[in-house]
This record gives structure tokens, sequence and C-alpha cells, in this order.
């Protein structure tokens, strides 16, 4: 019956939870929590809680059916340094796979799970640019832009951590399954604060998201709607004093309105790398600044002949119809079709619904 208000009250009150079991029924009484909590604890004390034995019954059982699962209590060396300087932090994590990742630099990237092609792409990159200059990527296994930042840094080969707002035995979504268990194939972590069982209510995602900040140096806002719960996350990470970033948009996409209103409020406006590096000041930081990263593919520059080029020049970020594309080139509609395909085979263009836009 305790939440984290009352753990916390709790914890205040003692040395900590294994004092529990020495104190007398006056002292029980003594505490400052509610009368019901006070019952609840006397019961435990005594043994005589009904269903105690079943939920750590349950939470063995789990713990033996893999050597990659672990529960990690709030005085546990292995609990996350970043975690404890949240507010009223919580109690227990449940954690399967890689439990140094959570010692590491890292990351938050977060955005609309309807985000179109340009905002999964740039959470795919950003994420692995990020991998590549040693930062584990930390999002919350959504789909969308939160699964792009997944396989980003895994593409890279770096480090990510995936924060459930479910039980770790119930992997929500289901279509993101697979990516959970390439997760741990591949040396991340998979982490929830919610007991084993613990279904996709919607109350638990907003909780999820306050891990998702609290464990990071900062949060990236890739692509969100004024209402998306990914601005929760960026008024967790500010209000935990950490390093807000958002990747402007199109001011005609309404998923790009999120972003806008954070870097009215004073987010970082990121269109490169070094935009979140110069602001996070880290020494891995200071070591991508001074030239030791590769350039990324995207800068390199493309090999496109006359037409294409010209073509490509016209193309904007935003989505132009193929008639508007047909009168702005002077091209016939067979020369423009077979130019707009060359662009797309080379990666430059892409179609979308309602036309076409440019990718790189």
């Amino acid at each position: 019956g305790f939440g984290l208000k009352s753990f916390h009250s709790l914890l205040q009150q003692l040395e900590g939870p294994e004092a529990l079991q020495y104190l007398s029924p006056a002292q029980l009484d003594a505490l400052e929590l509610p009368e019901k909590l006070k019952s609840g604890l006397k019961l435990a004390v005594s043994g005589m809680l009904q269903g105690h034995g079943a939920l750590l019954e349950q939470v063995e059982c789990w713990l033996k059916q893999s050597q990659g699962r672990h529960v990690i209590g709030l005085g546990d060396v292995c609990y996350p340094e970043l975690l404890k300087e949240v507010y009223q932090p919580p109690p227990l994590l449940y954690a399967e796979g890689n439990l140094e990742l959570l010692g590491e630099p890292s990351l938050a990237m977060v955005g609309s799970r309807k985000a179109g092609m340009q905002g999964l792409r740039h959470a795919r990159s950003f994420a692995s640019e990020l991998a590549a200059a040693g930062y584990v990527v930390v999002s919350g296994l959504a789909v969308g832009v939160d699964a792009a930042a997944h396989r980003g840094a895994l593409d890279q080969g770096g480090g990510t951590i995936a924060v459930l707002g479910t039980g770790l035995d119930r992997v929500y979504p289901r279509q993101n399954q697979a990516l959970a268990k390439q997760i741990l194939e591949r040396d991340g972590l998979l982490l929830s604060e919610m007991k084993l069982g613990t279904p996709p209510i919607p109350s638990n995602f907003p909780r999820r998201n306050r891990l998702v900040s609290g464990l990071s140096s900062g949060v990236m806002v890739v692509e969100a709607g004024l209402k998306s719960g990914s601005l929760i996350t960026a008024r967790f990470a500010a209000e935990q004093g950490r390093e807000v970033f958002a990747i402007p948009g199109s001011i005609e996409n309404p998923e790009a309105k999120g972003c806008h209103a954070l870097i009215k409020d004073g987010a970082t406006l990121v269109e490169s790398l070094d935009d979140v590096l110069v602001q996070l000041s880290s020494p891995v930081a200071k070591l991508v600044l001074s030239g030791c990263t590769s350039t990324p593919a995207s800068k390199v520059p493309l090999a496109l002949d006359e037409k294409e080029a010209r073509l490509a020049a016209l193309l904007s970020y935003d989505h132009s119809s193929f008639d508007e594309l047909k009168e702005a080139s002077s091209l016939d509609a067979a020369e423009l079709s077979q130019t707009l395909l060359m662009l797309e085979i080379k990666q430059v263009v892409a179609a979308v619904p309602g036309g076409y836009q440019r990718v790189k």
C-alpha cells in the first residue's frame, strides 16, 4: 500500500527499511503515517501480511530464469547516482541486461509515437552519433521516436536503456517485443520501477517518463505535439536540473509544435550533435568536439547530375506535390518521374503522403 510519498516519509523516520523489524508496536504506532499503512506495517513485521510471500516467490522465480535479471534497491551500490538526485526516487528497480550502462554518460531521446519520416530519421541518426560519442541512449520503448532512438544506438554498437511503464515480464507495446529482445542480445538494458505483472496502465507512463529523464544528463525531444507525453519528460528534466534539447521542424507540422514551444521556453535548439555536446560539457563531449569523430555520412557530398541537382534544390524539407514540382522545374511528367526516382534511390528525397520531401 505504500506509494512514493509514504515510502520516503517512512525512510526519513528510520535509519533504513531493515530497522522496521526491530520496532515495537508502540514505536510503530508513533510513526507519522496514515493508520491504514501502520496497520499494514504491523502485519508485515509480524509475518502475517497476506500475499506478501507470494509476491516474493514471484520475484525470486523471475530472477532465477536468467542471470541477467536484477532487483536493485535504493541503497544498492549499483543504483544509478543520477536517479538518486531526483525528488523521491523509486525504492526498487527491476532490471534485465547490462547493469554497467547505469554508470555511463547518458542522454534521453523522446518524441512522438506518430513521428513522420523526417523525425524518425533524426532520432535514429542522432542516437547513432550519440552512441559513437560514448553516450548511452535512454528512451521509453514506445513506437515512433523511442524505437528509432534505440535502433540508432544499436546501429552503432552502442548502449541503450529502455525504460518500461509495465512490469518487465510484460513488454509493451507488443510490436516492440522483438526490439526489446534485440536490446538484451546486444548488451543493452531493460528497466522498470513497476512490479512484475503490472499492465500498461496510462497513469504509469508519466512515472516511466520521470525515470527516463532522471537517468540522463539531458533530454532531447525530436518530434512532439503540444499535448505529447514527451513534453512531460522535458518538464521532469527541467525540474531535475537536466539539460533540455529540441529539434525544430516545419511550422506546418503539428508534431513539431511541442519542440517549438520548448525552444521558446529556453530549450537548446539542436541542428547537429555539437549543439548537444557543447551544453553537456563533459570530458566525452570535449573529446568529440576536438575532432575525434568521423564526418557523418549525411554530410558527404552527393553525386548528382545537373537535372537531379536542380530538382533537389527545389525540394524542401516540407512536402511538395508532383504538380508543384512539375511547374517549378519545367520538366515534363516523364522526366520528373524519372528524376524523382533517381533522387529516391540516392536517398535524397522520399515519397510522403501528398508528394515528396527532401531528406538530405
